[in-house]
């Protein structure tokens, strides 16, 4: 929850539509499984100026290992599974996104910023996860 809200915050604007309402359910969902399980959620600080296409790559590409999870969650006969595992509908915004960025030259100043935008991300997770274990003993 630390690092997507931090990359929500850091996305230049206007936020890509597709990954915008992804985010924000997943918000959600996040924020009520922390409230019932009692974990702290610390504060990222976002970064500035990352690229929509960037962020919507994370947000959108997320969905697609949080499905794989689920899949495992379910097939194991885990009880409770977290309300961030319910199915979502990512593969049309996945799509497009992916004939958005195709339709892109892999070269030049938006391929950078894309890029630069995506490591970027990344290094929020990084951090979310750092500050996660700081505050907790423990990764949630």
């Amino acid at each position: 929850m630390a690092g997507l809200t931090a990359l929500s915050s850091s996305a230049k604007l206007p936020h890509n539509p597709a990954s915008l309402s992804l985010l924000s359910e997943m918000l959600d969902r996040l924020a009520q499984d922390c409230q019932q399980m009692a974990i702290p959620v610390p504060v990222v600080r976002p970064r500035s100026g990352l690229h929509p296409l960037a962020v919507a790559y994370l947000v959108i590409g997320s969905r697609l290992g949080t499905e794989v999870l689920r899949r495992t969650l379910v097939a194991s006969g885990t009880e409770r599974i977290p309300l961030y595992f319910a199915p979502q509908d990512y593969k049309v915004a996945w799509q497009g996104l992916c004939a958005e960025l195709s339709a892109q030259s892999a070269a030049g100043a938006l391929a950078d910023d894309v890029c630069d935008g995506v490591i970027a991300g990344f290094e929020l997770f990084h951090s979310a996860a750092r500050l996660t274990r700081e505050t907790t003993g423990k990764l949630a």
